[in-house]
């Protein structure tokens, strides 16, 4: 969400878009996109696009759509194509980019482009545009320069896709090394000039009416590193803006770790010896394992957690059950309100610690204090950085603001969606700055509602010492403390074993 604003960004196929958001996009494109020049028959009208065309020439295979609200209301919208070519190379091409008139000037362009790709592995990227600003979004959002000779070089793969666009003949592309330009007979009214407005070398060529430019960038092309340190923080922070969709991708059920509850319950309560019929808060419930445990043990029980999805699924297995002693919530640990308090509240597997600023994972401890009851226990597991520090190699630790290449150079995990063993040194940078730990996760899913998708995802792990210093500054006295592995709770381990992936401790509210 943007700090200021209500935003959001949602990603579908095209041909799932609703009648409503059909009409949506309509009425936006035709009211913002531009009108038409004088060398068109329309001169001066506003170029449209109804409902019609976009079934026509987008409800096909590959077609997506990025929706850009502000307060519920469609402000921007990115229509591509994304498919796989040779060896599996993927090209993403932008068909359509619009943005509101009012709205202009607020990076939504920028945004849509990186809901798109991200920090993506992609072959290429690109788009046909008459809009010199577009070009200059795609290569600030890409790090890289539409250069001609290097799209010239490329220039078979892009024909593949681009035999998939209606409004492109393949045999009105010209590219060489002074030019790459289209003539898709788009005869729009152009306000800028690439000479005056583009503010560096312009290498595109210059166009004649009806013509646009043939705009790609390409994985194998360096990154400008000062353009990257320049964007770096609000490209990560975007990534994290959709951090509830990364972890609605998991699939936890299909986890091993996630395979324990029963396990991990029993030596909870073996610890804490809380009677039955007593409250239990459980925070990042997840789908509900945990809370469902313990509701089938006689305890009332509460289960919160800032996924939709994961909430939907809990309240579909609380019936599934039968058990009446449980409610799920779709709400935030850090700022979860209740009018009882609780005789034990859960927060485990890393809620403490997925959000990189200090300031969230305090705020969830000190709302756990609040909701507890005296005496009551507080059962807290958290990521190991001492393991973690161990495993991730020297060439893979840095000041990343100032070597954002370490990040670059990362290869994407599916870790976090298929495993959950997000320890895969492999997949891991830690800033030296301020000890938090990197990593560039990936999402692909044959289901309508998913599309594939790459997050950097910046997490906080801690030593033993730095946990249990917290826990204590904020009024819990600590009962038990150890490292362990997800579903073996009952054995303790060394801090550096490879198995002990979490430290577990146990808390009391005096």
């Amino acid at each position: 969400m943007d700090k200021k604003y209500k935003f959001y960004y949602k990603n579908k196929r095209v041909q799932d878009l609703t009648e409503k958001e059909l009409r949506a996009c309509s009425k936006l494109y035709s009211e913002n996109y531009g009108e038409y020049s004088e060398a068109s028959k329309k001169a001066g009208e506003q170029i449209k696009m109804l409902p019609e065309y976009y079934r026509k020439n987008y409800f096909k295979k590959n077609y997506y759509i990025v929706l850009a609200y502000k307060n519920s209301v469609l402000v921007g919208q990115a229509l591509y194509l994304r498919k796989k070519i040779d060896n599996q190379k993927c090209i993403t091409w932008i068909v359509q980019l619009v943005v509101k008139k009012k709205e202009r000037g607020q990076h939504i362009a920028k945004k849509l482009m990186q809901s798109i790709w991200g920090f993506s592995n992609d072959y290429a990227w690109g788009l046909v545009t008459p809009n010199i600003i577009t070009i200059k979004t795609l290569e600030s959002t890409t790090f890289r320069r539409c250069n001609p000779k290097i799209i010239q070089k490329h220039l078979k793969q892009i024909k593949k896709i681009a035999a998939d666009i209606h409004f492109i003949n393949l045999d009105k592309i010209c590219v060489d090394s002074s030019k790459s330009i289209v003539d898709t007979e788009f005869f729009v009214k152009r306000e800028l000039d690439p000479q005056s407005d583009y503010n560096d070398k312009w290498l595109l060529g210059d166009l004649r009416e009806g013509q646009e430019w043939l705009a790609f960038t390409f994985n194998c092309q360096n990154i400008d590193l000062n353009k990257y340190k320049t964007r770096a923080n609000e490209l990560i922070e975007f990534s994290e803006e959709t951090l509830k969709d990364a972890y609605s991708r998991m699939r936890i059920k299909k986890h091993r770790w996630a395979q324990y509850s029963k396990s991990e319950v029993n030596y909870i309560l073996s610890k804490t010896n809380i009677a039955t019929n007593c409250n239990i808060l459980d925070m990042g419930c997840g789908i509900g394992r945990h809370s469902v445990e313990l509701a089938k043990r006689n305890y009332n029980v509460v289960g919160i957690d800032f996924s939709e999805k994961n909430i939907a699924y809990s309240r579909r297995m609380r019936k599934q059950s039968g058990l009446k002693n449980i409610r799920f919530y779709h709400s935030d640990a850090r700022n979860f309100v209740s009018k009882k308090n609780f005789d034990m509240i859960l927060c485990l597997y890393d809620v403490i610690g997925s959000f990189p600023d200090e300031k969230d994972n305090l705020d969830i401890i000190r709302n756990a204090y609040k909701l507890l009851s005296s005496g009551g226990y507080f059962v807290v597991s958290v990521m190991n950085f001492e393991l973690t520090e161990k495993i991730v190699p020297s060439s893979q630790k840095a000041d990343l603001l100032k070597h954002p290449e370490v990040i670059i150079s990362l290869s994407p995990s599916k870790d976090m969606m298929t495993t959950g063993n997000i320890f895969n040194p492999s997949h891991l940078a830690i800033d030296t700055k301020t000890n938090l730990v990197y990593r560039k996760e990936q999402f692909i899913s044959s289901k309508a509602d998913y599309l594939p998708a790459e997050y950097v995802i910046r997490d906080k792990r801690y030593t033993m010492k730095e946990i249990s210093g917290i826990l204590e500054q904020e009024g819990f006295s600590i009962i038990e403390k150890r490292y362990v592995q997800a579903g073996k709770f009952n054995k303790a381990m060394e801090s550096t074993d490879k198995k002990a992936k979490e430290i577990l401790l146990i808390c009391k509210k005096d």
